[in-house]
């Protein structure tokens, strides 16, 4: 009779390769990929809507801050920032 948990023909050293190998394939090419996103979202530049202050805005030469009376100051794209209606925003160039 076999022993308990082990089917016959099957060595006992293969069973934790096999436990192993398992939890690679589970948890390895996730973690992979989890860690690829992570690390090419910190080298991303910030959206220009994403910044909250003039300084960060500034900083960027693709963006322009935005002052209004009517709503809050923000930041947009320089190509949206030459859209938005000069009655209620004024930005910087």
């Amino acid at each position: 009779m076999a022993a308990a948990g082990f089917h016959r023909g099957v060595s006992p050293v293969l069973v934790p390769i096999l436990v192993l190998l398992l939890l690679l394939i589970q948890y390895g090419p996730s973690q992979a990929i989890n860690q690829r996103s992570a690390n090419s979202n910190n080298n991303q530049i910030p959206s220009c809507s994403d910044m909250a202050s003039e300084s960060q805005c500034s900083r960027n030469p693709k963006c322009r801050w935005c002052r209004s009376d009517a709503l809050d100051d923000m930041c947009f794209s320089k190509n949206e920032a030459s859209r938005l209606p000069q009655m209620v925003f004024s930005c910087t160039l």
